[in-house]
This record gives structure tokens, C-alpha cells and sequence, in this order.
């Protein structure tokens, strides 16, 4: 494990070869129908080393076993041994027509969503992130529309103002 500094806090990561990931990294929290809140930097080691809970959604090919409405977290790839992050940042969101998907592992195990190979080869950070999705997401209300698009530009903003 090893320590990095963010502007938010120290995290713990996990070297993997040539990347160091940081997972299950939260960025926001939210109310039911609420809009994200981005998080307040925090006191101490926050560990990042495992993944967080997909968002709730119907059983499919790429849902997690693990599901909550707790869900805004993002994975974070760098090259290993980098004495600070790649210029370069490729922030992933996943498909899924705004019903399901997840960055988090799926019912059989299988990951789709690393970017330890494409950090390690391309010298580049490769962040995925989470966002509410179907009803709890993208239903239309007066006052917070489009929820999980507001989730999506406030882990962009987490991604910027993080320094990883």
C-alpha cells in the first residue's frame, strides 16, 4: 500500500503491477432525490482498496451483487512509481442507457472496467465514475433534474480539485 496526498486528505492506494489504484473513492454524497454534494476533505488515512457499491439498477451482465443508493464513488489508475500524476487524465463513464452499469466488479466476479493496463502502458490516469441511475438518477423533477448528469460533473470537479 502507499500513501498520497490529495487536497482533500491522504489516501491509501494499491500498487498492482505497473499502476497504483486508488478504489472505491468517494466523491459526493446524496439524498434520495438530492442533489451530490461534493465531500469535505476528511481527517486522516482514507483508504481506497476496495470497490464501492453499484448504484441500484435490475439484475444484468455488468450489475454488482452489492447495490445501494450509497453509490457515488470513482476508481482511480496511475502509473506506478510516478513521481506525480500523468498529465493526462481519461475519465470514464460507463453505458448503459442511464439504467445499469456499474465500475465495481460483477455478479460473477469478473471486472470490466480496469484501467491499471491502459495507466501502466500509456502513462495516463484513468479515472471511472459512478452516477444514480434510472428513476433515482434521470427522473425529471422541478427543482433537480437529471440527477445523475449532476453527479457525473461534480466527480469531474472531485477528479480536478483531487490532485491524484
Amino acid at each position: 500500500m502507499e500513501v498520497v496526498n490529495t487536497t482533500f486528505g491522504p489516501i491509501t492506494g494499491v500498487v498492482d503491477g505497473g499502476s497504483l489504484s486508488w478504489l472505491g473513492l468517494r466523491y459526493a454524497t446524496a439524498e434520495r432525490w438530492g442533489l451530490p454534494a461534493m465531500v469535505a476533505p476528511w481527517e486522516g488515512v482514507l483508504p481506497a482498496t476496495s470497490f464501492g457499491a453499484s448504484c441500484p439498477q435490475q439484475p444484468n451482465v455488468e450489475s454488482s451483487a452489492r447495490q445501494s443508493e450509497d453509490c457515488l464513488f470513482v476508481n482511480i489508475w496511475m502509473p506506478s512509481g510516478a513521481e506525480r500524476p500523468p498529465n493526462r487524465v481519461l475519465a470514464f463513464l460507463h453505458g448503459g442507457s442511464f439504467e445499469v452499469g456499474s465500475i465495481a466488479p460483477m455478479y460473477n466476479g469478473s471486472f470490466l472496467y480496469s484501467g491499471a493496463q491502459l495507466a501502466a502502458e500509456q502513462n495516463v490516469t484513468v479515472a471511472t465514475i459512478q452516477y444514480r441511475l434510472g428513476a433515482l438518477g434521470w427522473l425529471a423533477r422541478a427543482n433537480a433534474t437529471n440527477l445523475g448528469l449532476r453527479d457525473q460533473r461534480v466527480a469531474l470537479r472531485f477528479l480536478r480539485r483531487c490532485g491524484v
